[in-house]
């Protein structure tokens, strides 16, 4: 179990070193980070992870696209953070 202060400094903590930390959202082959006051397109250019459980899980560019045995986008929904590359 995670507690709310903890999830509060962990995102403070990825903010401070250059990531932007939202919920992911997947359109068909379109890849966004949903912030509290905005939606970034995801390029080639980021480096994602999810959280799994109580830590941050780097995901290849591929793994975006994967979908359930029902058709649904995998990882849609999930918490993630991006880093654009080079900054």
């Amino acid at each position: 179990m995670t507690y709310p202060l903890t999830r509060s400094i962990r995102e403070t903590a990825a903010v401070a070193d250059g990531w932007q930390v939202g919920t992911l959202v997947i359109h068909g082959n379109t890849y966004h980070l949903e912030t509290d006051s905005r939606l970034i397109d995801i390029t080639e250019d980021h480096t994602v992870e999810v959280m799994n459980g109580n830590n941050w899980q780097a995901i290849g560019q591929d793994n975006l696209a994967k979908k359930t045995a029902e058709g649904w986008p995998l990882l849609a929904g999930m918490k993630a953070r991006v880093k654009h590359n080079g900054r």
